[in-house]
């Protein structure tokens, strides 16, 4: 028969009352193709496994069980449930949702066979609440999130991908990296490696429903909790930013310094304003801070660098990493006039003049700074507000890389608040 399209991964823990539906769900699936269903049970104290038994024995060649005799926490149990799935593709499904829809994987599996070039997919979900306490609504209904392709630049400032609606190319993440294990969550870090490596796909339909109650890992309000996924949260980004060697780097320190705004609101709220959490969350936020608000300066730019050199490909790199595109170059050097640099044409500094300045924003990316910024000056160009040191700003970006790899070794400090 050979290794199946897909496999469902399912990790569970005390999950008596919610098995049985999570799993006939997956049963129901009408594809073109073989699937299996993996289940990691992690040693629960109900009848959980009794459950998960009688359906592995009703389905053995659609079910593969496996019952932890200790229970080693969710996130061991997540690891381990990887290395179990031999499908092309993996979808998840945590033990107390259910999916909606019979065609769901098969729609996903069409969708990533026609889109070689994402590595997951996902579709909107129903929330809702097991007591009843509030009316089902749909996550991440803005349209932001609803485009058929997004990058792993829109996931690096919201973890928007229901859990229960991934569906991944399998072995495109080798080894589930070890820093995992001390995590509250496994979803988000796991997106963030897979859209590493492609794009990620949205298919609009709603195909499945998370349910909230009391025993839910995400379902505490309680001000611990709270704080402890924020600050987890925070340090996912980290760990991802040194996972990718830094190649997201400028984008990060701008979703961490969002994420620890939000942190230094909790910590006034909860314990107090002047607490030392808070003092020392304000000091790295000021070492972020300028460097944050440099992407602001680019944002609806017409971008252009003065320079076709070795200088202007590491400002290019720079600006790439902060999703910004450069339209065109300058060169003083009449022999690069109409060729073009790194995708971009090359133009004549005459030229600038035929363009609206006040939209533009010219960066000199030159040893030849002083010279070349005395010559747009008398252009009737004004420093910083027309043009800018490259150099400059290259600076300010590795004083904020510094600033997070000191976090990391900080990280300590962003503890479970106990009171």
């Amino acid at each position: 028969m050979g290794n199946p399209m897909v496999s469902v991964f399912m990790v569970t823990y005390n999950h008596e009352r919610f098995i049985r539906e999570a799993i006939e769900s997956v049963l129901e699936q009408e594809t073109d193709f073989n699937y299996e269903l993996v289940i990691c049970e992690d040693c629960s104290t109900d009848g959980t496994a009794r459950i998960i038994q009688e359906y592995a024995e009703k389905y053995p060649h659609k079910i593969k069980a496996n019952i932890n005799k200790v229970n080693v926490g969710a996130q061991k149990n997540f690891t381990n449930i990887t290395k179990l799935c031999s499908g092309k593709y993996v979808a998840i499904l945590d033990g107390d949702d259910f999916w909606t829809h019979s065609l769901k994987l098969q729609r996903q599996v069409d969708f990533l066979e026609k889109n070689s070039d994402c590595t997951i997919c996902w579709h909107p979900r129903t929330v809702f609440s097991e007591t009843g306490e509030f009316e089902p609504y749909e996550t991440h209904s803005t349209e932001r999130y609803r485009k058929e392709k997004l990058t792993v630049n829109s996931l690096i400032f919201s973890n928007f991908i229901p859990t229960s609606s991934i569906m991944f190319r399998n072995h495109v993440v080798v080894e589930i990296p070890k820093w995992f294990e001390n995590l509250p969550m496994s979803d988000a870090p796991l997106n963030l490696l897979l859209a590493h490596h492609g794009n990620i796909g949205y298919i609009g339909y709603n195909m499945a429903a998370y349910r909230e109650h009391s025993g839910g890992i995400w379902s505490s309000t309680k001000k611990e909790r709270q704080i402890y996924n924020t600050e987890k949260y925070i340090e996912v980004y980290l760990k991802f930013n040194q996972e990718t060697k830094y190649k997201y780097d400028h984008l990060i320190q701008q979703s961490i310094f969002s994420r620890m705004t939000s942190l230094i609101n909790f910590y006034r709220y909860y314990l107090g304003e002047n607490s030392s959490k808070e003092l020392s969350l304000l000091k790295i936020m000021n070492k972020l801070k300028s460097n944050v608000s440099i992407h602001s300066r680019f944002a609806k730019k017409s971008i252009a660098v003065f320079g076709t050199g070795e200088a202007s490909k590491r400002v290019l790199n720079m600006l790439r990493s902060l999703d910004v595109e450069v339209e065109y170059f300058l060169d003083n050097n009449s022999k690069k006039w109409g060729e073009s640099f790194e995708g971009a044409s090359v133009i004549s500094p005459d030229e600038i003049n035929s363009r609206s300045l006040d939209d533009s924003l010219i960066i000199i990316a030159s040893m030849y700074y002083k010279d070349i910024s005395e010559q747009l000056v008398e252009m009737g160009l004004e420093i910083d507000k027309h043009f800018i040191n490259g150099f400059d700003y290259e600076k300010l970006m590795e004083t904020g890389k510094e600033t997070l790899v000191s976090m990391e070794l900080e990280i300590p400090i962003l503890k479970l608040v106990q009171n």
